[in-house]
């Protein structure tokens, strides 16, 4: 195995927590911002509450994305590929063996 191919699961993962993380701060910091040019105090609190909705709706997004539908039934490493990516036939119902060798 590649130096490169050990790190890639680890950086996709790290790329993704650092966006939900600038989703979850940097409305509150543009509020802070706009606090300060109005001199008021209203728009930091409202910026962290939109950023902690963001950053909610984003995990939602990447479980719902990353974590297949049971369907009923237990899921195995069968499930998921050498990354942990979902299986496309998961994803797909239509998906089958033939175009996944292609």
């Amino acid at each position: 195995m590649a130096t490169t191919q050990r790190f890639d699961q680890p950086m996709q993962w790290l790329s993704r927590t650092i966006a939900v993380l600038i989703f979850m701060v940097g409305p509150g910091i543009l509020g802070s911002l706009v606090d300060r040019w109005l001199k008021l105090s209203i728009f930091t609190p409202i910026g962290f509450g939109i950023g902690i909705t963001l950053a909610t709706v984003a995990l939602l997004v990447l479980a719902k994305h990353f974590i297949p539908d049971a369907k009923g039934k237990s899921l195995t490493d069968a499930d998921f590929d050498d990354e942990g990516e979902v299986v496309d036939e998961l994803a797909d119902p239509d998906f089958s063996r033939k175009d996944r060798d292609r």
